[in-house]
C-alpha cells in the first residue's frame, strides 16, 4: 500500500505471494492499483502467470466475482430492461 516498489521486490523475492488475499479479498495487485502506485501494479502484473501458477485462486479468483455488465443477463431473462 505505501508504494514501495524495492521492498515488494524483495518480500516477493523472500517468498511472499502476491496472490494472497486479504480480509475483503484483495490481492496486493488492486491495492497497489487502488493507492495509485502504477509501478507496484505493473510488478505484480508482470508475475501474474507465476501468482496463478502457485495460487490458483489467485487473480483469477480475485476477479470471478466481478461483475462488468451490471447483471445483464439477469434483467434481460427476468423481461426487465
Amino acid at each position: 500500500m505505501g508504494g514501495h516498489l524495492g521492498t515488494v521486490e524483495f518480500l516477493v523475492q523472500q517468498g511472499a505471494s502476491g496472490g494472497l488475499a486479504n480480509d475483503r479479498n484483495y490481492v496486493p495487485l488492486d491495492l497497489a492499483n487502488f493507492n495509485g502506485h502504477g509501478e507496484v501494479a505493473a510488478y505484480f502484473l508482470s508475475l501474474s502467470g507465476k501468482i496463478e501458477g502457485e495460487n490458483q485462486s489467485g487473480l483469477s479468483g480475485a476477479a470471478e466475482g466481478v461483475d462488468l455488465d451490471g447483471g445483464a443477463e439477469e434483467k434481460e431473462e427476468s423481461g426487465k430492461s
